[in-house]
Formats: C-alpha cells, sequence, structure tokens
C-alpha cells in the first residue's frame, strides 16, 4: 500500500480537472506507478475510497452561504400559523391548533405531489437517466435512510455525495480507452437531483391558490372536502381559515364592509414564504418530515 499512498494525492488533483484528452492518458499514467504485486482487486477498490475522499473532503468542501440567511423552524412541521402571529387578528391567536393542522395536511399532500414529480423528472421516461447515472437513483434512496436518530451535524449531503461519487469512480474506472472519464459531482448536482428549492416554490404557490379560492368561494369548498376526505373543512374550521384570510375594510359611504384576501400584500406573505422555504431546506438542518415523505414516495413507486 506504500505506492497508493504515494499516488493518490496527485490522482486527486488530476481528477479534480475538467475533462479533456490528456485527462485520461494522465490518470493510466499515475496508476501504472502502482506497484504491480499490489493489485488485487480488493486494493483498488479500497485505492478508488481513497481517492473518492480526498477530492469530496479536500476538494469539494462547501463554504456556508450567509446571504439571506433566516430563522429556521425545527423541522418537525411544514408551517406555524404561530410564527406570524403578528399578522392575524388577536382573536384566533389561541385557536391556532386546528388551523396548523389543516395547513399542514394538505401541505404534506402538496409536497407528495411535486416531490413525487421530481423524482419522475430526475429518473426520466422509462428509467432511462437512473439507468445511464445509476447514483442518482442511490442519491434519493440514501436521503431516504438518513438516520434520524443520529447527531446532526450539517454534513448528511456530504455523506450522500461521497457515496454517490464511489459509483462515478467505479464506472470511470471500467471505462475504455475511447470513453470521456467524468467529472466527479458536486454539491450542486446533488441540489440539481432533490431540487427541494424549487419543488417547494410550487408548493407555496399551489397553497395559496387554494387558499385564496376558499377565502373566495364557498362551492370550492364543497369540491375540496369531496377530494380530501381526511383534510375536510368544516364550518368551524371555515370560520377560523376565513379569520386567517380576510382583511375587513372600512366601511364605505353606503355602510358596505369589503373582505380582501390577506397574502395578496407581499407584506403579508413574505414572513410565510421565507418559513416555508426554510422547511424544505434540509442543507439548514435535518427535516425529518422531507426525509420521511422521500422515503414513503420511493416506497409507493416500488423504488425501494
Amino acid at each position: 500500500m506504500i505506492s497508493y499512498k504515494k499516488i493518490y494525492p496527485e490522482l486527486s488533483e488530476i481528477l479534480k480537472e475538467h475533462w479533456s484528452p490528456k485527462k485520461k492518458e494522465k490518470i493510466k499514467i499515475i496508476i501504472s506507478k502502482i506497484n504491480h504485486k499490489e493489485k488485487t482487486l480488493k486494493e483498488l477498490d479500497k485505492l478508488l475510497d481513497n481517492i473518492a475522499e480526498a477530492v469530496q473532503f479536500r476538494g469539494y468542501k462547501p463554504t456556508e452561504d450567509n446571504t439571506n440567511k433566516i430563522k429556521d423552524n425545527d423541522g418537525k412541521g411544514f408551517l406555524k400559523v404561530s410564527d406570524i402571529v403578528e399578522n392575524i387578528p388577536d382573536e384566533i391567536e389561541e385557536d391556532l391548533e386546528p388551523l396548523d393542522l389543516f395547513l399542514n395536511r394538505l401541505i404534506k399532500k402538496l409536497a407528495f405531489k411535486h416531490v413525487g414529480n421530481q423524482i419522475e423528472k430526475d429518473r426520466g421516461e422509462n428509467n432511462k437517466l437512473w439507468e445511464k447515472q445509476p447514483e442518482k437513483k442511490k442519491a434519493w434512496i440514501l436521503f431516504s435512510e438518513i438516520d434520524l436518530g443520529s447527531n446532526y451535524d450539517n454534513n448528511d449531503f456530504e455523506k450522500i455525495l461521497f457515496e454517490c461519487n464511489k459509483i462515478l469512480i467505479h464506472r470511470n474506472n471500467e471505462a475504455s480507452d475511447n470513453q470521456e472519464i467524468e467529472k466527479l459531482h458536486n454539491l450542486s448536482w446533488l441540489s440539481k437531483r432533490f431540487n427541494f428549492n424549487k419543488t417547494s416554490v410550487n408548493i407555496f404557490n399551489e397553497l395559496f391558490e387554494i387558499l385564496k379560492e376558499i377565502s373566495e368561494d364557498e362551492q370550492y369548498i364543497v369540491e375540496f372536502n369531496k377530494e380530501n376526505i381526511s383534510n375536510k373543512i368544516n364550518p368551524d374550521l371555515k370560520d377560523l381559515l376565513y379569520k386567517f384570510l380576510l382583511i375587513k375594510s372600512k366601511p364605505d359611504e353606503s355602510g358596505v364592509i369589503q373582505k380582501n384576501f390577506r397574502f395578496n400584500k407581499d407584506e403579508y406573505l413574505k414572513p410565510l414564504r421565507l418559513q416555508f422555504v426554510s422547511s424544505f431546506n434540509p442543507k439548514k438542518s435535518r427535516k425529518e418530515l422531507l426525509i420521511n415523505l422521500v422515503k414513503d414516495l420511493l416506497i409507493e413507486k416500488n423504488i425501494i
């Protein structure tokens, strides 16, 4: 193993380079320096692990992005109305639990839909994209298998990426002379797989389209209840929703009071949006609901 230790730092630097016709030749030259007596299959696998580790934890160490930092929630729920209590009427402050329950059930249903769409997009028609790059499938499975009982060290994504790159390195090692050597994946590649940020925006937009319909159209509530048997809007919840969603205007000259959708104004919507997007960012803190949701989706789709 002495010759391995001599060559893998140099090799790791080459693997970080952008692909060029000379890159594969460089790799071959360095690998050839290994003493032939040491080249057992087991040892070569260990070498590849060392290379992956060198690149992953030295070459691609992520830096923290402090732009637009916001207060994170506890990862136990997608949304807490109490966190935006300054934007809702005082008379319902003590009655928020039914509202939280309704909203989080609705969000979970929408999340199941939109995250499921992202999985289908990532795997491609007839599973073609995952067959070409099986590490994409591996990334989703590993995310669903995060040990929720383990200590959170803010490195779940790094661990997933490390395992995905081991698959890529093995594929590069098996490539023929005329095949292009693939560059190791980085954290942006992993974020692109999950696309949680864009997905959360899609969920948020659809959520508030539904809430606006609820606030404006009683017939919509009838149709909503038909499609959401386990999350119906009963009369008490409807009153609570109206108090939360609608703002009463001052009487006009005729004494008529208008009721307008509260979240047409961005000053009311922004705190919700920020908190919601944060609840879908597993790199800020471990999101138990999101991990379990992905696991349920993979089971439903017979992926695990």
